[in-house]
């Protein structure tokens, strides 16, 4: 069977969200407006789930407490409607996902307090609502164009996988452990690219605006601990750009690479809330900040890619 079982459940995943999305965006399509009003246009910050480590407990708490999690922030808009002599508050803004951290103040721009808007409501239930119905132009295309890939790499690489294995292990020398050392090799290359593309996020990060931000104790927010071990303590800052306030608690660019590989980014710093401190934050989003652009994580990468390909060259007999 050319589809192994992992891709035919990943391909299901992708193709049951796409159709799921396609037939809400046709849904409301044909809901009716009616005349709405902005009361309350501001940020607000959760904290999300971004990583989990494998295995974990039945336990839900120890679940949660195996997670990695991230502060972002998002648009936080409320509107007022009528409907049939009913009233109703709404706070969807649009169909689209919104992962956070995108459009914070381009959307309180676009949705001040006191602004008449259409408002699209559900018929059969009026409490459903939402501002904006269009989805993006080729956004369906993007999200069929992961599937076709999917299945077009998996019958290459079982078609093929025979044969180039064949040819690269023939190339090592030692023939006892060209398996073990392709696969080490192709590891390290795997490790320098991901270093690549953190070097770029982190010389992209040297441009970036120094904010003044403050240390607030997570406990004020509730919101930031929801889906957390509720004992943990982090580096929590706040900090304001163009008169909107962001929540963030992004400690560098490497942050999503120590919770990729399950360790704990450097948070428990046991910061005194209240301290001042200075942030990079991203002029183009103000919603994406950093407490350190350094290169440590690059660093790391590239010492593990090392190590791999050290080890594969030693297996391989190169050496």
């Amino acid at each position: 069977m050319i589809l192994n079982g992992f891709v035919v459940a990943v391909i299901a995943m992708l193709t049951a969200g796409t159709l799921m999305k396609f037939r809400e965006v046709r849904e409301v399509a044909r809901w009716p407006k009616t005349s709405g009003l902005i009361v309350k246009s501001g940020s607000e910050s959760r904290s999300i789930v971004t990583h989990i480590e494998p295995g974990g407990h039945s336990d839900s708490s120890q679940r949660r407490s195996r997670a990695t999690t991230e502060v972002r922030n998002f648009a936080a808009v409320a509107f007022d409607y009528s409907v049939g002599g009913s009233h109703y508050t709404g706070t969807r803004i649009s169909i689209r996902a919104d992962p956070g951290n995108v459009g914070v103040a381009e959307t309180q721009a676009r949705y001040p307090v006191g602004k008449k808007i259409d408002v699209y409501y559900d018929p059969e239930n009026p409490r459903r609502s939402v501002l904006e119905r269009d989805f993006p132009d080729g956004a369906f295309q993007f999200m069929v164009l992961p599937i076709v890939f999917l299945v077009a790499a998996d019958i290459f690489v079982n078609l093929n996988v025979g044969p180039v294995a064949g040819f690269l292990t023939g190339l090592v020398p030692a023939k006892r452990f060209a398996g073990a050392a392709v696969s080490l090799g192709f590891m390290g290359v795997f490790f320098l690219l991901f270093a690549a593309v953190l070097w770029r996020k982190v010389a992209e990060g040297n441009s970036w605006l120094v904010v003044e931000a403050e240390i607030i104790d997570p406990s004020s927010n509730p919101e930031l601990l929801l889906g957390i071990d509720r004992s943990d303590s982090w580096t929590v800052y706040r900090y304001k750009v163009d008169g909107v306030v962001y929540i963030s608690d992004s400690s560098s660019f490497a942050d999503a690479v120590k919770g990729y590989f399950g360790s704990t980014p450097p948070r428990r710093t046991d910061p005194r809330a209240g301290q001042k401190i200075a942030v990079y934050v991203d002029p183009m989003n103000p919603a994406r900040s950093v407490r350190n652009r350094g290169y440590g994580g690059v660093v790391f990468l590239v010492f593990v890619a090392a190590g791999l390909l050290g080890a594969a060259v030693h297996l391989g007999g190169f050496a």
